[in-house]
């Protein structure tokens, strides 16, 4: 299961807390491409939905709960 590099951003804004379309927004495509990535990841990663690939992620060491953690913190004021 290798992700691309846009994928890899895709998941690690959906980590971060980010919404589809705040995703669709920072990466300048429609809310129809995000959802697709986000499709696209979940199928790689046997995942169910968004969520299910962070938590399959972090599982499988393709993300660490710092860069979780760190992903989160940048959307905080």
């Amino acid at each position: 299961m290798i992700l691309t590099a846009r994928e890899c951003e895709v998941l690690r804004r959906l980590a971060g807390g980010a919404s589809y379309q705040d995703i669709a927004d920072v990466l300048c495509v429609s809310l129809a491409t995000a959802k697709t990535h986000i499709l696209h990841i979940s199928q790689k990663l046997h995942a169910r939905n968004g969520t299910h690939a962070v938590i399959v992620a972090v599982a499988d060491g393709l993300l660490s709960l710092r860069e979780v953690v760190a992903s989160a913190d940048e959307g905080r004021c």
